[in-house]
This record gives structure tokens, sequence and C-alpha cells, in this order.
């Protein structure tokens, strides 16, 4: 669904034949709009299929350390090498910060493929860093799948025209409603504020079953050779 779709929508059910009114224009469409806050909002509570991405970080040997600053990242999903016939070692198991102080203490230790890692943030560069435990002996690639924010959405491109995004053809719906449940959160409505309570609460129920489909389908596609 193209936003200009998704506003059309969202005029019709808040405001029917009167139309938008002229004060509300500037308050929903817009990079700063309702629309746009209510698309961050459902990408920062939620994370779908449609947010999944994959990528190659070049590991050195004795680099324990890495920004992830690749692809507007927001969290890891799984974390693997690849070995000298193409195969993939065991994914890595995720530490907390307490844990790799109780696990590794031998800061030396190396291993010819990390097992272990804890994500932390870099203060000095802004990113999200990865450490890894073990240190690694061998340059390798270390796959990353993980979830991304999508791209930030220009002013011209969140107003009546045919942009379209993941979030707008997978779950329409939910930023329809969303935004709507925000609205009236403005303009008190009781009724359509309940209505759009209902409704968001479905699609959340829909999404989720759909993203469960999604992970069923793709379990057991990465072949594992262990360490």
């Amino acid at each position: 669904m193209t936003y200009a779709e998704i506003y059309n929508q969202i005029c019709m059910y808040v405001w029917g034949d009167t139309g938008l009114p002229t004060n509300m224009g500037y308050m929903l469409i817009g990079s700063e709009g309702i629309v746009a806050q209510a698309r961050k909002q459902i990408q920062e509570d939620y994370d779908y299929w449609f947010m999944e991405a994959t990528h190659e970080l070049p590991v050195i040997a004795s680099d324990s350390t890495y920004d992830l600053d690749f692809d507007n990242f927001k969290k890891e999903i799984r974390l693997w090498f690849e070995d000298e016939n193409g195969d993939y070692v065991t994914p890595l198991t995720k530490l907390s910060k307490n844990e790799q102080d109780q696990h590794f203490t031998d800061a030396d230790q190396e291993v010819k493929y990390p097992t272990h890692y804890y994500i932390d943030y870099n203060s000095s560069t802004g990113y999200r860093r990865l450490n890894l435990y073990p240190i690694p002996e061998e340059d390798r690639t270390l796959h990353i799948r993980y979830y991304r924010y999508l791209d930030l959405l220009s002013d011209i491109e969140l107003t009546w025209n045919t942009t379209e995004d993941n979030l707008s053809i997978e779950a329409p719906s939910l930023l329809i409603w969303t935004a709507i449940r925000d609205i009236t959160n403005i303009h008190t409505n009781l009724e359509l504020l309940a209505m759009a309570e209902n409704n968001i609460a479905r699609e959340l129920t829909s999404l989720k079953n759909k993203d469960w489909q999604y992970q069923r389908a793709n379990t057991g596609r990465i072949r594992y050779s262990g360490l």
C-alpha cells in the first residue's frame, strides 16, 4: 500500500466525507507527522520478518571488537562463522557483560572460531559494539542475521504520493490504526479510539502468526558443521 493510500484511509476513518481539517494536514504528514511517528514506534516496539537483513563482517585475527555501524542495525538474531568447506560453524552464544566477566577471565585466550559474544555501546563512536570471545586467531567471515530499522523517509516521501516500503506493504493496517489511535488521543473520540485499539490488537496477532510462519519456513535451511 502506498503512503497516499494510507493517508486516504486514515482520513476516511477519522473525518469521513468532511475531509481533512486544514489544521491537521501538517500534523499528519511529513517526516515529523503522526504517520511518521507511528511508523517509528512500530519499528521500535516490534521485530518482524520484513525488518530482517544479513551482513558479512570480516573478522581479523587478534581483533575481538567491532562496531555494528552498518545498515540501520537494530539488534542481532544469529551470528555464525563459515569454515573452509563452506559449512557454517555452530552459532555463537550471546553473553551479558557479567557472564562475559565470569566465563572468560583469560583475556589472551585465542581460538580458531570464537564461540561467544556480547554487545555493548561504544561511546566514542555512538554505535553498538560487538565483542567476540575468545579472541579469534585467524581471519574469518562472520555472518550476522539481524533486525534493521527501515530507511528514514523524507517529507516528500511521507506525503500523498506513491512511496512504499516494507512496512507499508506488509503491515499497512497496523500503521493506519496506530496513527488513528494517536489522532483520537489528540481529538477525543472514545468510540474510534476503542475501534483503533481493537484493530491494533487484531493486526498484532495476525503479524505474529505471519512472522512465526516465516521463521518456521526458514528453520533448518542453514547447514551447521559444528566445531
